[in-house]
Order: structure tokens, then C-alpha cells, then sequence
């Protein structure tokens, strides 16, 4: 018997049904987006405070303080474990990264990269100071150079994060606002983690460091750390499926009222991030019971490139639209959010059968 979450003004209910409905899907994906979204979107979290700022929304969110470990093993990154149990009878693991990419202030000037190509003139910022206090502000664009607004604090320092900001608003099927990319993976694992809680035996990892430079090797860092500390700790993943749950780039033009969602795929990068093993026959009855389809063509690269080192079996679930660090807002359509909801909630049930 599958349970669905019903959202609520005051808190999830959880509604037992033998069969997916229409009705039941779009409850889904109001839950999803209603508090969970909204949220996420009011509250980001930049790259290297994941640890720090997540367990707090986590349990605004409902769910339970002593199922979440701040800093999992040592790595910074966070960790909800949806039944009791000791590592080596995990049944599956889940890793979405929960950073978002961020910008250091050097003063009023921003250290910047790729991810302010298209910046024309202003977009709205959050400032996270340290402490965890955060500031509406603007950056602005002058020539080549890129500065916050005069309204920013004058004592910012390399322990301040700048992350664009743009609350969630929808327009017919279409989510937007910033920070998509990891916000839907968040929002649905939120959902899951809601739906599996004292049931089945999942790890849940909500990564720090995923965003930044491949090139420099400060890449999907908090991924790294987590692959490192599983195996200290003598955890075998030969045969444990994970999952990484993230955003790929799309096409608003292009994309239908239904949604595109682009469940799994088996290389990422141009074949540079292998990240999972050929589990097409476990995995593509879950794929036509949740109307999703395989990815096709390229796909940049995730958590996928560092958890590739100890986990035989990987699959990577992505929704197209949610991947974008430009100037301009992301995008997701929600009959995706509830096509990979779907999707994972069938897969992971059946883990390990």
C-alpha cells in the first residue's frame, strides 16, 4: 500500500491509497511546493553551511530532530536516516546536494566565476553573514566589474556567503525563482523522508560542496568526504543503490504542460562522470509506472563523480529546468516534481528485494 502526503496549513497528513489518482498526484505536488518549497526559497543555504543552517529548516519541516545528523561522519554534510538501524542494513541511499552555488565577498566586491555570465545590470542577493544573520541586497554590474549595492554591510568578510535570491512564484505548471538546483531535490526528498520515516531502512545525505569549479578540483567536495568516511567506517556499498538526485539544464521553450521529467541516465559530462552501473531491468517498470522517460544526450556532472569510487550501483534521477546558475531564474514544471516523487518512492521501496 503506497501513502501519500496531503499538504496542509499546518502540517503533513498522511492519507493511505492502493492506487496513484489525479487527485492524489496533485496533492503530491502541492505538498512538495506548498511549505517545503516556499520555505527553501525563503531560506537558501550556500555552499559551506549546509551543516550548519539545514537541521533547523529540516525540523521545521516535520521531520524528527533524532533522525538527523548535522555532520554525518565527520563530513559536513547532513544526514537523515529514516529508520533506526546500523549502516550495513541501509537498504538505499539517497545523496542531493543541499548547497547553493555562492559568492565570497571581498569587501563590496565579489569573487566571481562562470556563474554571472548574463548578468546585465542588478539581481537580487541574500547575504549570509557568518553568524547565520541574513541581508536582502543587490549586486550590480559596471563594466566588467561586480559589486554589492550600497545597502550592503560594510564589514563583510570571507566568512560571508552572496547567493541570488528570488523568491518562488508560479505561473500555470511552471515553478520559478532561484535556487531550483537543489531546492526540487530537497523538496522531494523532504516529501520521502516524510513518507518513510520509522519504516524503511534509507539514508538520506544532504550534501555541502557540490557546487564550485570542476577544474579546480573543489568540486562536489562534501560527496568526496562522505565516500572517504563510508568507507573508514567499513560500510560495503557493492550492492547498496544510490541515488543522486539533482537538476539538469532545459529548454522552457521547449518543455509541455506534462512536464519532461528525465529519470535516469548512465553517463554524465560526455561519459567523464560514469555514475551508474546498467540497472535497466530493476529499473524501468518503476520508470512507465511514474511516466517518466530516460534521459537522452548530455548532462553535466553531480555527486555522481565522486561517489563513483565506492558505489557499484548508481543511477541518477534529474528533473530538466532545475540545473542553472545564470543570471536568469530557474525553471522546473511540477507534473516533474511528481513524476521523480513517484518514481523513487516505487524504486526505493523495492531496494534490495
Amino acid at each position: 500500500m503506497s501513502t501519500d502526503i496531503i499538504h496542509t496549513t499546518d502540517q503533513p497528513v498522511l492519507k493511505n491509497t492502493n492506487q496513484k489518482s489525479e487527485e492524489s498526484k496533485e496533492n503530491t505536488a502541492l505538498s512538495i511546493r506548498g511549505k517545503i518549497m516556499q520555505t527553501l526559497s525563503k531560506n537558501p543555504i550556500p555552499s559551506s553551511m549546509v551543516s550548519k543552517m539545514l537541521p533547523s529548516i529540516l525540523t521545521e519541516l516535520n521531520i524528527s530532530e533524532q533522525s538527523i545528523i548535522p555532520n554525518f561522519l565527520g563530513t559536513r554534510n547532513v544526514a537523515v536516516f529514516c529508520k533506526d538501524v546500523p549502516l550495513s542494513e541501509i537498504k538505499a541511499i539517497v545523496v542531493v546536494h543541499a548547497d547553493k552555488c555562492a559568492f565570497v565577498p571581498l569587501g563590496k566586491r565579489l569573487v566571481t566565476d562562470f556563474q554571472l555570465r548574463g548578468l546585465e545590470k542588478s539581481k537580487g542577493v541574500q547575504i549570509i553573514r557568518g553568524n547565520g544573520q541574513r541581508i536582502k541586497s543587490t549586486i550590480e554590474k559596471t563594466d566588467q566589474n561586480i559589486h554589492l549595492s550600497n545597502d550592503a554591510p560594510k564589514d563583510l568578510n570571507p566568512t560571508d556567503r552572496v547567493v541570488f535570491y528570488e523568491e518562488m512564484s508560479e505561473e500555470g505548471n511552471f515553478i520559478q525563482g532561484s535556487g531550483l538546483d537543489n531546492d526540487c531535490g530537497i523538496a522531494i526528498a523532504t516529501n520521502l523522508i516524510q513518507e518513510f520515516q520509522n519504516n524503511e531502512p534509507i539514508l538520506f545525505i544532504f550534501s555541502d560542496n557540490e557546487e564550485g569549479p570542476a577544474k579546480n578540483g573543489r568540486f562536489s567536495t562534501g560527496a568526496k568526504e562522505l565516500n572517504i568516511a563510508l568507507r573508514n567506517a567499513g560500510f560495503d556499498g557493492s550492492k547498496t543503490p544510490v541515488v543522486i538526485l539533482d537538476g539538469v539544464d532545459g529548454e522552457k521553450e521547449k518543455a509541455d504542460d506534462d512536464g519532461q521529467a528525465s529519470i535516469a541516465w548512465e553517463l554524465s559530462n560526455g561519459t567523464r562522470g560514469v555514475i551508474s552501473q546498467p540497472m535497466a531491468e530493476r529499473i524501468q517498470p518503476h520508470i512507465e509506472q511514474s511516466e517518466a522517460t530516460w534521459y537522452e544526450g548530455y548532462t553535466s556532472g553531480s555527486d555522481d563523480w565522486t561517489m563513483d569510487f565506492l558505489m557499484q550501483y548508481r543511477i541518477g534521477v534529474r528533473g530538466n529546468g532545475w540545473h542553472n546558475h545564470e543570471a536568469t531564474p530557474p525553471w522546473a514544471n511540477k507534473h516533474d516534481l511528481v513524476k521523480i516523487h513517484s518514481f523513487l518512492q516505487k524504486f526505493l521501496t523495492t531496494s534490495k528485494e
